[in-house]
């Protein structure tokens, strides 16, 4: 296991070659509140380490700052996507009960 927790996430070939342009930039990916995150985006974009980033911000719940190219608020939608696509599907209702009675309910008098 290595210092960055970044690194967990990659795939030890990209791992090896990974540079990240966001190393030193804390600034620019923590803006001030009412900042803007263009240049962090700007940052990302081209990163071998996008997606590994925004695996570990979405696992590990970071709420700030700019990771894998998304901002906190399009991580938050992305992380309720990710949960409505991987929650089971619901059990419809079974219409045998309802079936029975409408056919028991045709049937004549004994």
């Amino acid at each position: 296991m290595s210092n960055d927790p970044i690194d967990d996430f990659m795939d030890p070939r990209i791992r090896r070659l990974s540079i990240r342009p966001c190393r030193g930039h804390t600034d620019t990916m923590y803006p001030d509140k009412g900042g803007t995150y263009g240049p962090a985006r700007r940052l990302c974009a081209n990163c071998e380490a996008q997606l590994a980033c925004l695996a570990y911000a979405i696992r590990h719940h970071e709420h700030d700052g700019m990771w894998g190219g998304h901002t906190p608020l399009e991580r938050l939608r992305l992380t309720a996507l990710l949960r409505l696509a991987i929650r089971p599907p619901a059990e419809k209702p079974s219409r045998r009960g309802a079936d029975q009675v409408k056919r028991q309910s045709a049937l004549p008098p004994a």
